[in-house]
């Protein structure tokens, strides 16, 4: 059924009126919800299996980063291992050198002190035409843990007769105190237990003297003079001038 209502003025346009009726109505409203809740359903399906999708790959990341870090961590402790083997083998090595330095050190001072006995032997056996029937033999200086102390030695002999001699000796170090030439008798020196009148000494065939003395700060010493002063028969004085050289004493070496 059309209805055209009549209007005065312009022309207006033609309205058609459809009935539905309610049923049809009804099956609409039905079709759009199950629409949209069919959407709904596929969304969240579709999201689901995004995320179960993503949680398995992230699952076999996560299995292989594990397998790289328990593989690592096996390099780690291997590589530490072979580090610990070698530095052990390091100090062991270090320590035989170390050892067999100190073994040539001590045979080399052993052939030192047989070759200056074999000289002090050598000439009691044997006097030479200028000696005066007694000797001094070679200084010998050595180093302690005090860097002003040192320790001395040397030897008077008789290279011929068989007499007793005594006499005393006097030791003087001949060096530099702030540019200026000195000299200091042993008994000047610190702690020094020899007396001005010098060192007594008797013997028939030879007498070591050793002892230790301890320079002044500031002096540096270049030579040592030994004056031996014998009575008897006749008086024989000796005279011997040695250049200040140092060796390193066996209980010092290693040390430091």
């Amino acid at each position: 059924m059309k209805y055209q209502p009549k209007v005065i003025g312009s022309e207006q346009p033609e309205i058609t009126i459809v009935r539905q009726s309610p049923g049809q109505a009804k099956r609409r409203l039905v079709t759009a919800v199950v629409l949209f809740l069919s959407m709904g359903v596929l969304t969240y399906v579709a999201g689901y299996s995004i995320a179960l999708f993503n949680q398995e790959r992230a699952s076999v990341q996560r299995d292989q980063l594990l397998g790289d870090v328990i593989a690592t961590e096996a390099q780690l402790k291997e590589l530490k291992r072979q580090l610990a083997f070698y530095q052990q083998e390091a100090e062991m090595s270090n320590t035989a050198v170390e050892i067999v330095r100190k073994e040539n050190k001590l045979l080399l001072d052993q052939v030192s002190e047989l070759e200056k006995a074999n000289v002090l032997y050598h000439r009691v056996l044997t006097p030479e035409k200028d000696d005066k029937g007694l000797a001094i033999g070679q200084l010998e200086l050595k180093t302690t843990s005090d860097k002003l102390r040192f320790r001395y030695n040397f030897n008077l002999m008789q290279v011929s007769g068989r007499m007793r001699v005594n006499g005393l000796v006097h030791v003087t170090l001949f060096g530099v105190i702030d540019g200026i030439k000195t000299e200091i008798k042993l008994n000047e020196l610190p702690g020094s237990e020899a007396s001005a009148k010098g060192i007594s000494v008797g013997f028939r065939n030879f007498q070591s003297i050793d002892g230790e003395l301890v320079l002044k700060e500031g002096f540096i010493p270049e030579q040592v003079e030994i004056v031996a002063q014998f009575s008897g028969r006749k008086t024989v004085r000796l005279r011997k001038v040695y250049d200040w050289l140092v060796e390193e004493s066996n209980t010092d070496v290693g040390q430091g």
